[in-house]
C-alpha cells in the first residue's frame, strides 16, 4: 500500500511538471504572435465545425443536431477550447515587440497541436489527482473524492443555458439596475440586451451568414467593381469585423472597456502556486469577456460571453460603484423571475413572494422566498440569487462544498422549517414584513406539497442529484434546479397538471440511488421515454449503478433547433391517447377541484394501459349505441396501490344511470374487493361520439352507513355472480389462474372459484 502511494504521488509530480513545461511553451509561442491575428485563427478554427455543421442542418431532414458548443473528442474539445485559452493568456502576458505577424499561421499549427497535447495530459491529470486526493486530503471520504473529481471535470462544460433562452436570462435580472447603469455608462438594460443578442448571433451565426455572402458577392461580382459594402463583406468574413464589440452593439466604449482586458492586465492567471496558466482553472476570460487590442475592444468567444455575462457585469459595477448595492437588487428580480415562471407553468395558481412567518413567537421570524397554490398541490420555493464560486474545485474544494451549501443546502433547510411550520395547523397565517397577516393558508386543501430549490447560477449536474450528496445532509425531500430548467420546463409543458405529474416523479426519483443523473434534462428524457421512470430502479439489481446520459439528447436537441427557425423541429412527447388529452384540457379549463389529483391518476397508466383504457370506452360508446343502454367498466385496485374505479360511459340520445344505482355499484365494489377507496368515473359524449366532460368522485369506506352495508353486499354479490357466468357462457370455462372476472384482482381460484356460482 505504501508503494503504491509513492507511485502515485511521483507520478503526480510528473505529470504536473510535464503541463507545467508544455504550458510555459505554448505560452513563448502565443506571445511571438500577432494577437488579433492568433484570436482570429482560433476563432476560425472553432467556426469552421459550427460552419459545416450548419450547412448540414438546412440540407437534411433529421432529427440530429450539432450545437456549436458540442465536441465529440479530446481533440475537437481542444479546438474549441483554444480561443479562450488564447484570450486568456493575452490578457494576463505582454506580447512580445518583435512579434511577427507573417509567422503566426505556421505558429498557429504548432499551437494547436500543442494544446491539443496539453488537453489530453490534462485528463491524464484528473486521475492521477484523484488517486493523490488520499494523500492530499486523507479527510476526505470516498464520495466526496469522487464528486470532487467529478465536479472538476464538469467545470470544463460551457454552455449554460440553450440559446433561446440567453437574452430573457440577462435581460429579467437586469431591469432592476437600469438606473445604475444610465448612470454610470449612459446605456439602458434595453441596449444591454439588444447589443447583446447581436453579438451572439455575430459570433455564433455571423460566419454562416457572412459565407453566403461571400459566395453571393462572387456570384455577382462586376468587372473590377468596388464598393464599400463589398469591403465590409471580405473584413466580417476573413478579418475581424465580427468580433468588433462596439461596431456589433453599438454599446458605449466605457461601459465595453469595464468588460474588457488590456493585453498583460490580469496579473492572478500565470501567479498560482499550483496550476499556473492550466487551461482547467478559472480563466481570465471569464471575468471580462473582451480584450482590447489595438485600442479596440474584441469577443473571440462565445460560450465565455454568454456564461460569464450576468456575472461579469456585477463585477464590473463594484469595480466601478463601490457603494452600490448589487444583492438588494440582485434577490428581488430573481424571485419576480422566479414567480412569473410558475404563474406561466401553472396559469391561475395563486402566488405568495416574500414570506415572513413565526414558528415559535413573534420575535422569533422567518422568511420564505415564494409559495405557489395551485388546486389541491402547494409549491414551497426558495430562491437563491447569490453566484457560485469559480474557483476551480481543485483549488479549492471547500469553497465549492461551501458554495453548494449556501445554494442548495440553507435553502433546502428553509423548505423543511416552512413546510413544518404550515403542518402544525389545518390553517396557517403567513405576513408581510410589516407584520400584517397576508393570508391565511387552508392546509386542508393540500394534498400534495413539493419543495423546491431554484438556483439563479447554473449548478445543474449537481442539482440534479443534490439528494445524493451527503455533505450537504438534506433535510425536506426538495429538489433543486437552475432558473434555466425552469425556462425549459416553461417552454415544454403546455399543460400545468401534466407538469404535476413530472413533479411527481422528479421528487419520487430523489429516493433512487440506483439511477445515476447528472442532468436536469436527463430527468425529463427519462419521464418522456418512461412515464413514471423511478420503477426502472426495481428493475436494477442492487450493488448496481445505472447511467442515465443518453435520454438528455433529444430533448437537448430540440431545444437547440428552436433557436434556428428554419429547422422547425418537432417536440419530443409521450404518446396519450386523444381522450386523455380531450380529459385534461377539459379540467384545466374548467378549473375543476383535485384535478391534479385525477390527472395522476389517469397518467401514471403504461402507454399501453391508457391505449388499452381508450380503447374500451371506444368499444363502450358503440356497444351502448347497439343496446340503447349504460354499461359499466370496472378494474380493481392497480398493482402501484391506486385505488380501482368504475366507470360510466355517458351518451347524449341514452338514458343516464341515476346516480344512486352509479354509486351503489361502486360502493358494492368496494366493499366485494376489501378496498378502501374506490372512483366513481363519469365521462360524457355526445352523438357524434366526441368526448363533453368528465366528472368523478374519490368514495372511501369511511363514507358507508351500517344501514347502507346490508344492501351493497346484496348488489356485490349478484354483480360478481352475474360477471363469473357471463364469462363462463362467453368463454365456455374460466381457468383457474386466470384474474377472477368479478373484477377483484385475485385469481379465479382465489375468489369466485369457491363461490359454486356456477
Amino acid at each position: 500500500m505504501k508503494n503504491d502511494i509513492v507511485s502515485i504521488n511521483k507520478n503526480y509530480s510528473l505529470l504536473k511538471e510535464d503541463i507545467n513545461n508544455k504550458i510555459s511553451k505554448i505560452r513563448y509561442k502565443i506571445l511571438k504572435c500577432d494577437p488579433l491575428n492568433l484570436l482570429n485563427m482560433a476563432f476560425d478554427a472553432r467556426n469552421e465545425i459550427a460552419l459545416l455543421s450548419s450547412i448540414t442542418w438546412e440540407n437534411e431532414d433529421t432529427s440530429e443536431f450539432k450545437n456549436s458548443g458540442d465536441a465529440t473528442d479530446i481533440y475537437e474539445l481542444s479546438i474549441q477550447r483554444l480561443a479562450e485559452y488564447v484570450q486568456s493568456v493575452f490578457a494576463a502576458s505582454t506580447p512580445s515587440e518583435n512579434f511577427n505577424s507573417k509567422d503566426c499561421t505556421t505558429l498557429f499549427e504548432e499551437i494547436k497541436s500543442d494544446f491539443y497535447e496539453i488537453y489530453k495530459l490534462t485528463f491524464e491529470f484528473y486521475l492521477v489527482w484523484g488517486h493523490n486526493l488520499t494523500n492530499t486530503q486523507p479527510e476526505l471520504t470516498d464520495a466526496e473524492k469522487n464528486f470532487l473529481v467529478e465536479a472538476q471535470a464538469l467545470y470544463q462544460v460551457r454552455g449554460k443555458r440553450h440559446q433561446i433562452h440567453e437574452i430573457e436570462y440577462i435581460e429579467s435580472l437586469l431591469k432592476p439596475h437600469d438606473p445604475l447603469f444610465q448612470r454610470l455608462f449612459n446605456i439602458s438594460v434595453k441596449d444591454i440586451t439588444e447589443g447583446l443578442e447581436k453579438l451572439e448571433y455575430s459570433l455564433s451565426q455571423g460566419s454562416v451568414d457572412i459565407f453566403s455572402d461571400v459566395v453571393s458577392l462572387f456570384e455577382n461580382r462586376k468587372n473590377n467593381s468596388y464598393s464599400e459594402d463589398n469591403q465590409e463583406i471580405f473584413n466580417n468574413a476573413f478579418g475581424v469585423g465580427l468580433k468588433d464589440v462596439v461596431k456589433v452593439t453599438n454599446w458605449p466604449e466605457k461601459f465595453v472597456k469595464t468588460l474588457s482586458w488590456e493585453l498583460g492586465e490580469d496579473k492572478t492567471f500565470f501567479s498560482g502556486a499550483d496550476f499556473p496558466g492550466w487551461p482547467i482553472i478559472d480563466l481570465p476570460i471569464a471575468k471580462r469577456p473582451f480584450i482590447i487590442i489595438n485600442k479596440i475592444s474584441y469577443c473571440f468567444d462565445y460560450y465565455s460571453l454568454v456564461d460569464n455575462f450576468y456575472r461579469a457585469l456585477q463585477k464590473a459595477v463594484a469595480r466601478t460603484d463601490k457603494t452600490y448595492k448589487w444583492s438588494d437588487f440582485q434577490q428581488i428580480a430573481s424571485e419576480d423571475m422566479v414567480e412569473e415562471m410558475f404563474q406561466s407553468i401553472l396559469p391561475y395558481s395563486t402566488t405568495f413572494k416574500s414570506n415572513y412567518y413565526y414558528p415559535n413567537n413573534e420575535k422569533d421570524y422567518a422568511e420564505n422566498d415564494l409559495l405557489v397554490l395551485y388546486d389541491n398541490t402547494l409549491l414551497i420555493i426558495e430562491v437563491k440569487a447569490g453566484s457560485f464560486v469559480y474557483t476551480a474545485p481543485m483549488l479549492d474544494y471547500d469553497a465549492h462544498v461551501k458554495s453548494y451549501n449556501n445554494l442548495i443546502g440553507k435553502a433546502d433547510q428553509q423548505c423543511a422549517r416552512i413546510r413544518s411550520y404550515l403542518l402544525k395547523s389545518d390553517s396557517a397565517n403567513i405576513y408581510d414584513s410589516h407584520k400584517n397577516i397576508k393570508a391565511k393558508i387552508d392546509m386542508k386543501n393540500f394534498s400534495n406539497i413539493y419543495c423546491l430549490t431554484v438556483t439563479m447560477d447554473n449548478i445543474n449536474s449537481a442539482a440534479a442529484k443534490a439528494e445524493k450528496l451527503a455533505f450537504l445532509n438534506l433535510q425536506s425531500d426538495s429538489i433543486s434546479i437552475a432558473i434555466d430548467d425552469l425556462m425549459i420546463y416553461r417552454d415544454y409543458f403546455d399543460s400545468p397538471l401534466k407538469f404535476l405529474h413530472f413533479l411527481k416523479e422528479r421528487t419520487r426519483v430523489t429516493k433512487e440511488s440506483k439511477l445515476v443523473i447528472n442532468d436536469e434534462m436527463e430527468h425529463l428524457g427519462l419521464y418522456i421515454n418512461h412515464n413514471c421512470y423511478h420503477m426502472l430502479a426495481d428493475k436494477i439489481n442492487d450493488g448496481m449503478l445505472v447511467s442515465c446520459d443518453q435520454y438528455r439528447v433529444e430533448i437537448s436537441n430540440y431545444f437547440n433547433q428552436l433557436y434556428h427557425t428554419s429547422l422547425k423541429p418537432i417536440k419530443p412527447s409521450q404518446d396519450i391517447p386523444l381522450l386523455f388529452n380531450q380529459i385534461i384540457d377539459y379540467l384545466e379549463k374548467n378549473k375543476v377541484k383535485k384535478r391534479s389529483e385525477i390527472t395522476n391518476y389517469f397518467l401514471d397508466l403504461s402507454t399501453e394501459s391508457k391505449q388499452e383504457f381508450s380503447n374500451r370506452i371506444d368499444t363502450m360508446l358503440t356497444r351502448q349505441e347497439e343496446l340503447k343502454r349504460e354499461l359499466l367498466i370496472k378494474c380493481s385496485e392497480r398493482t402501484d396501490g391506486a385505488p380501482g374505479y368504475t366507470c360510466c360511459v355517458h351518451q347524449d340520445g341514452i338514458f343516464e344511470t341515476p346516480y344512486e344505482v352509479r354509486k351503489d355499484s361502486t360502493l358494492s365494489s368496494l366493499l366485494w374487493n376489501g378496498e378502501h377507496d374506490r372512483y366513481l368515473i363519469d365521462i360524457y359524449f355526445n352523438q357524434k361520439k366526441e368526448f363533453k366532460k368528465i366528472e368523478f368522485i374519490k368514495f372511501n369506506i369511511a363514507d358507508i352507513s351500517e344501514d347502507e352495508l346490508p344492501n351493497l353486499k346484496i348488489i356485490g354479490l349478484s354483480s360478481a355472480k352475474r360477471l363469473v357466468q357471463q364469462a363462463a357462457k362467453a368463454n365456455k370455462t374460466i381457468g383457474r389462474n386466470e384474474l377472477c372476472p368479478c373484477g377483484s384482482g385475485k385469481k379465479f381460484k382465489q375468489c369466485c372459484l369457491k363461490r359454486n356460482f356456477l
